[in-house]
């Protein structure tokens, strides 16, 4: 399979990524599925996120959003989760 896009009502676009030692990466023509393959977006090394969201989205929410295949689509519904953010640095 291949995964071309990710979408939501909740929001005007979204984007795959890979998440390497170099930082994030976008994945600009999609994300190839082996057979018996397990896609998780939220392992350490595949993300998906949904840009411009056009709703106030509190943790807790749910949301669904669409996996577009080059061969039909999927919808998913999810909860949102609190962002996480990087620790802060302590100066010396």
């Amino acid at each position: 399979m291949f995964l071309q896009d990710i979408s939501s009502d909740a929001s005007s676009s979204g984007e795959l990524f890979y998440k390497g030692a170099f930082g994030q990466s976008t994945v600009e023509s999609g994300l190839p599925i082996m057979q018996e393959e397990t896609l998780d977006l939220s392992s350490s090394h595949i993300g998906a996120r949904l840009i411009d969201l056009n709703s106030g989205l509190l943790p807790g929410d749910h949301l669904t959003f669409k996996l577009h295949f080059r061969q039909g689509q999927i919808a998913i519904s999810t909860h949102v989760s609190p962002q996480q953010l990087a620790a802060p640095s302590r100066a010396p």
